[in-house]
C-alpha cells in the first residue's frame, strides 16, 4: 500500500512540476524552411494516401 501511495505522490509531482512551465515554446521556430516544406509534402502525400477518409463515424 505504501509503494502505491508513494508511485501516486511521485506522479502527482512530476505531472505538477511539468505543467507549471512559465514559458511557451514555438516548434516551428528555431525549423528551417526545408525542414517545414519536407513536412507540407509528406502531410499532401498522406492526405491523397487516405482518398478523402475522414475517420470513423
Amino acid at each position: 500500500m505504501t509503494r502505491l501511495l508513494s508511485g501516486m505522490s511521485l506522479i502527482l509531482i512530476l505531472a505538477i512540476s511539468g505543467c507549471s512551465s512559465e514559458s511557451n515554446t514555438n516548434v516551428l521556430e528555431n525549423a528551417d524552411q526545408a525542414k517545414i516544406d519536407a513536412y507540407n509534402k509528406q502531410a499532401e502525400e498522406d492526405a491523397k494516401a487516405l482518398g478523402g477518409y475522414d475517420g470513423p463515424k
